[in-house]
């Protein structure tokens, strides 16, 4: 998969193209990704195009944070089939772009596009005046697939709501919104080895600035390490009982696992809130809470979890 980011000097050809921010992946965007896909039976190129930053970063100068990672979001272009990636620069010519000029010099031109697939709520151009009407009447220069809102609990899916979600820390619903689990992926770090010490080893990740990340507390999770599946309890805040430090963390033990990890690709899903971060009275008390923890978490069907999400 190619990725073309922070550059607007490209030209390809007989595309099909799926617009949007895609923040988060969730299962309105994977009816997207998918309807372009399909077109390389056409023998169009697939390609996703989204910006390098949020309009509103530039707009508003406000700090957003991501379901997604970038990387996380290219994991899932590459494995559903998607061939090229644009993340295009969004700076002031770009906003000051007219919407047609946008559709002109931008989706014909550079992206070559023969098919477009959006979403109904679709806008795009200076003061976003451009939408699926305004599509629709130049589609003599293409073929407009234009999908409606895909709901959930009587809720339109959004990367909103599923922001909203996560950081309540109602991961059952951000997951099925998602058609996944929310995950955390990244490197496995060296820790303080304090779990060791408990008799809980764990496995630390590094966690991006820009991610977002759930209410503080303890999930059932699942990790996914050099394509091994290990069921795990993931304690997600600051560790009042062992730690005085103010960086948040994200530790994992592992069920039934002895590995040295170090160093490996990981990534964390979570599937359900077991309770909220707090500091014990002591290392026995955390110990015999930890204890509870993986009891319960041993409880849980994860197959029924993961058949619920992907429904």
């Amino acid at each position: 998969m190619e990725v073309i980011s922070g550059t607007k000097e490209f030209k390809l050809n007989n595309t099909a193209v799926t617009l949007g921010k895609f923040d988060g992946m969730h299962k309105g965007h994977m009816s997207l990704l998918r309807e372009v896909i399909k077109s390389k039976e056409d023998g169009l190129t697939p390609v996703l195009f989204t910006f390098d930053t949020s309009p509103y970063e530039v707009v508003d100068g406000r700090k957003m944070k991501y379901i997604l990672d970038c990387g996380e979001k290219y994991d899932i272009c590459r494995n559903e089939g998607i061939e090229v990636v644009i993340e295009y620069p969004f700076d002031k010519d770009t906003m000051r772009m007219d919407a047609d000029e946008f559709v002109s010099k931008v989706i014909l031109e550079k992206l070559g596009a023969k098919k477009i697939v959006v979403g109904r709520d679709f806008n795009f151009g200076r003061d976003r005046k451009g939408n699926t009407e305004m599509l629709s009447e130049m589609s003599d220069k293409y073929e407009l697939l234009v999908k409606e809102k895909i709901l959930f609990d009587n809720k339109e899916i959004s990367s909103t709501i599923i922001r909203k979600y996560i950081q309540d820390g109602e991961i059952e619903k951000a997951n099925r919104m998602l058609g996944r689990m929310f995950s955390i992926t990244g490197i496995i770090i060296c820790g303080r080895k304090i779990g060791r010490t408990l008799g809980f080893p764990t496995i630390n990740l590094k966690v991006s600035d820009e991610k977002i990340l759930p209410r503080f507390g303890v999930y059932a999770s699942i990790a996914e390490i050099d394509n091994k599946i290990y069921k795990g309890i993931t304690n997600i805040g600051f560790n009042p009982t062992v730690s005085s430090e103010d960086s948040i963390k994200a530790e994992t033990h592992l069920l039934d696992c002895n590995e040295d990890l170090y160093g490996r690709k990981a990534e964390i899903k979570l599937f359900k809130y077991i309770r909220d971060e707090k500091k014990f009275n002591g290392l026995d008390e955390l110990k015999n809470q930890i204890k509870d923890d993986i009891r319960f978490t041993e409880s849980l069907d994860t197959f029924k979890y993961c058949d619920i999400i992907c429904s």
